[in-house]
């Protein structure tokens, strides 16, 4: 019976692209059938597998020269009432239901809109958590640190910060530390979810740190480590990760206006940015 579920979600999918629109908004409900007058349209060996297309919440398929109905409900990720639990359990749900990848954007997760990747780091399914455009956001305030109970929507990647409190609920095992420059990623690397992070500087250390990806000219491979010692709760060094005293990456100095010390571990390539350092950047927390 599963075998059968599942090859009438592949046949839908095949014939019908309104059920993987965009970002995947609608799935197929497969035990909910309604008595509705079928179409009035041929349905036989030649036509079969072929669709309507949808009419309000209603989608007809030619099976076994039968037109047989299907109710089309909310995704999972696509509204308050139909919120997932991460990104990482959205995209989980929707993989497989559409022949088309999931997008990253905006996704309800726990009754809330949170930005999710879902396609350009690692596979996807990272939940953004917490994020920082550096000195676009002065005067910087305890409750912009990563560690802050303070809650401000993640709702874009592009600039300014937010955070999300309580980053544990999301039954992570990963985290990911991401820079960008005016949309562009430079460096991404991952580790093993600190449970720190709702409480100090020392969450964002990453255990186990991986690189996915870094284009810095400098101090490649070497993993983002937080500082305690400058703008404790923003700021990173990308030189000497296991001393937490020795350099920045972002800021340089103490509340409420550090100084700018942007990609001066990193230096960007040419090919990002004309100017090497002192230039936009962005650092941003995902969980998976």
């Amino acid at each position: 019976m599963e075998q059968i579920k599942m090859g009438l979600i592949i046949l839908l999918v095949a014939v019908t692209s309104v059920l993987c629109e965009g970002q995947a908004k609608e799935l197929v409900d497969l035990y909910k059938r309604q008595t509705a007058t079928p179409p009035s349209e041929t349905c036989d060996s030649s036509s079969e597998g072929t669709s309507t297309g949808a009419s309000g919440d209603m989608i007809w398929v030619c099976r076994s020269s039968t037109w047989t109905p299907f109710r089309l409900t909310p995704a999972v990720g696509s509204s308050r009432t139909m919120s997932g639990s991460s990104c990482k359990r959205i995209k989980e749900q929707l993989t497989g239901a559409c022949s088309e990848p999931l997008s990253s954007g905006m996704y309800w997760v726990q009754g809330t809109q949170i930005y999710c990747d879902m396609d350009e780091l690692d596979g996807g399914g990272w939940t953004l958590a917490w994020q920082h455009s550096y000195t676009e956001n002065y005067p910087l305030t305890n409750k912009m640190t990563y560690f802050s109970n303070d809650f401000q929507a993640c709702t874009t990647r592009a600039s300014g910060w937010c955070n999300i409190p309580n980053k544990a609920r999301f039954s992570a095992t990963e985290q990911m530390i991401v820079a960008y420059h005016e949309g562009t990623v430079v460096y991404a690397y991952k580790g093993l979810f600190n449970r720190n992070i709702d409480f100090n500087w020392s969450g964002a250390i990453l255990l186990d740190p991986v690189k996915i990806v870094d284009r810095c000219t400098q101090e490649v491979g070497i993993q983002p480590a937080p500082e305690n010692k400058i703008a404790v709760g923003f700021t990173f060094d990308k030189w000497t990760p296991y001393n937490y005293k020795a350099n920045c990456d972002t800021y340089r100095g103490t509340y409420p206006r550090p100084n700018d010390c942007r990609w001066e571990n990193c230096k960007l390539p040419s090919s990002i940015s004309s100017k090497a350092d002192h230039v936009q950047m962005t650092v941003a927390i995902f969980m998976r």
